[in-house]
């Protein structure tokens, strides 16, 4: 139960591969999440969940969890960062040079990377 864990073992969802989980208590599961979008659905691997064990022990399971699979859509936060674009460029640009647009001093893209 301590410790942070691959979501992935216990959850499936886009990008669980590199989002960290950690349990809260016997009952909840905190999710540090990568990059998910709104729609998004999380589904939990009910085969997966074992009961507990104490630390430091060898634990043979006596009972059987019968969890139930289950999912939930990602729904869009309340209060949205709002971007707040900065795009720069070269001063000058001769007739055949490509303009290259920068959006690094950019801020608000909720953790994601700048796109054109």
């Amino acid at each position: 139960r301590n410790g942070l864990w691959n979501c992935e073992e216990l959850f499936e969802f886009s990008g669980s591969d590199g989002s960290k989980c950690a349990w809260y208590d016997d009952k909840t599961v905190i999710m540090t999440l990568g990059t998910p979008n709104p729609g998004d659905t999380i589904t939990f691997k009910a085969s997966s969940l074992k009961p507990p064990c104490p630390a430091n022990t060898e634990c043979e399971v006596s009972y059987k969890l019968n969890p139930t699979s289950s999912s939930a859509t990602m729904n869009p936060p309340l209060n949205p960062i709002k971007p707040i674009p900065s795009i720069s460029t070269s001063p000058s640009i001769g007739g055949c040079d490509d303009i290259v647009l920068d959006p690094t001093g950019s801020s608000g893209s909720g953790g994601r990377a700048w796109e054109s």
